[in-house]
């Protein structure tokens, strides 16, 4: 398979059909506001997640058929796949 062709496969679109965050812009509830005139001018902070912890998230993300068609790609390795973003599928 070449690069343009697996950019065009199913595999790629089951790769990206879920959300990829290392960061969310969290908003502060009403509550904390009121409680904190920092938090009111601030609104929210940056949350931020390590990666295996993204990964996670992105893959809880995913339907199971996308991840059916992930764990499809010719050549995929599981060990490999654990190894680099911690989920044991």
């Amino acid at each position: 398979m070449t690069h343009k062709e697996f950019y065009n496969s199913k595999y790629w679109e089951a790769l990206n059909s879920g959300s990829f965050y290392l960061t969310e812009w969290v908003y502060y509830t009403e509550k904390e506001k009121a409680e904190d005139k920092a938090k009111e001018l601030i609104g929210g902070y940056l949350k931020k997640y390590e990666y295996k912890e993204a990964c996670k998230r992105w893959w809880d993300s995913l339907s199971n058929n996308d991840k059916e068609t992930i764990q499809s790609i010719p050549n995929f390795d599981k060990d490999v796949f654990k190894d680099i973003t911690g989920i044991t599928n």
